[in-house]
């Protein structure tokens, strides 16, 4: 189960227990590490935002109490990182969604419940580094109404060895068509975000090239099929 209550329990992590344990991080390392994030914090007042790129526009799980629409300039959505866990197996890796350095990436800017933010924050560690695929930082986003504030954005962290450069659509798009796992389809979480882009009004080109990929490989699999 992959929801809210999974992330406080620890629930969530046990879908993580067939990897190598060098590879999953211990509840313990997951929250210094928020800990030490938290000591970078900018002074910014007492908000905490939140930029979400991928799942967190249409499955945050988290308390807020305010969404609007930003952009991060400066970073793009990258299919960089291998999944082999979620939406994809060690026999059939997948590819996970994140940022790499260059271009920009219209989300969405969460800001927290004041009163509880370091309890939801703790929640979306849990959920975003568990095996610290990604490395955090303090980046400013832009409102569409002008306004400008220090987020929390999960980036590829690209001193790790499951970090590959090569992300272009043509390439992964047949491992993404491939793999699955237990909370579903790689394939069925790239439609999610292009469907959640468009619903926000926003448009990606390279999240576009990537649903164009999928449904070359999609008709070309149909057509071996047809011809056997």
């Amino acid at each position: 189960m992959f929801d809210r209550q999974s992330l406080h329990s620890g629930a969530y992590l046990r879908h993580f227990d067939h990897l190598p344990p060098e590879t999953v991080w211990s509840p313990a390392r997951i929250e210094a590490s928020l800990q030490s994030f938290l000591a970078r914090r900018p002074d910014d007042g007492d908000e905490i935002w939140v930029f979400g790129y991928g799942s967190l526009i249409w499955n945050p799980m988290v308390i807020f109490e305010e969404r609007v629409v930003c952009r991060l300039d400066g970073w793009r959505r990258s299919f960089c990182l291998p999944m082999i866990a979620g939406r994809g197996t060690p026999e059939t890796p997948g590819r996970m969604l994140s940022l790499e350095e260059g271009g920009r990436a219209d989300g969405v800017a969460l800001r927290l419940v004041a009163s509880d933010w370091r309890r939801e924050l703790a929640g979306i560690w849990v959920r975003e580094m568990v095996t610290g695929a990604y490395e955090p930082a303090w980046l400013p986003v832009r409102f569409r109404d002008g306004r400008c504030r220090q987020a929390v954005v999960f980036t590829a962290n690209l001193h790790e060895d499951h970090w590959d450069p090569d992300s272009s659509p043509a390439r992964i798009a047949p491992m993404i068509e491939a793999a699955q796992g237990p909370f579903g389809s790689n394939a069925a979480y790239v439609a999610r975000l292009h469907a959640a882009l468009q619903a926000e009004g926003m448009h990606d080109d390279y999240v576009e090239a990537l649903v164009d990929s999928l449904a070359a490989v999609q008709a070309s699999a149909q057509a071996g099929v047809r011809t056997r």
